[in-house]
């Protein structure tokens, strides 16, 4: 088939973007938009790295206006698929 490509070739992305992961940032586990996503290629594993985005209360201001900041993660280091996942990373760093 002259449409195949090699599989070797390939790799798959463990989300995609606008996908809801959960992200451990400032002793916390948040709930984070992906915003941007790329595979870093070693010579034995790939590594996923993105941007993403989380929101929370602003801590200087008393009036709940929400504030949204971006973040660069490592996919499971600091940023998982599932809440679980994070919250494991959470208590292990604790």
């Amino acid at each position: 088939c002259r449409f195949f490509k090699d599989k070797a070739k390939l790799i798959e992305l463990p989300c995609s973007i606008g996908d809801i992961v959960y992200t451990v940032a400032y002793q916390n586990v948040y709930e984070a938009e992906l915003i941007c996503i790329r595979p870093f290629i070693f010579k034995d594993y790939v590594e996923f790295r993105g941007n993403v985005i989380i929101t929370f209360e602003d801590p200087f201001y008393h009036d709940g206006r929400p504030l949204e900041q971006e973040l660069f993660v490592v996919f499971g280091k600091d940023t998982f698929l599932n809440k679980e996942e994070a919250e494991k990373k959470l208590e292990e760093m604790k």
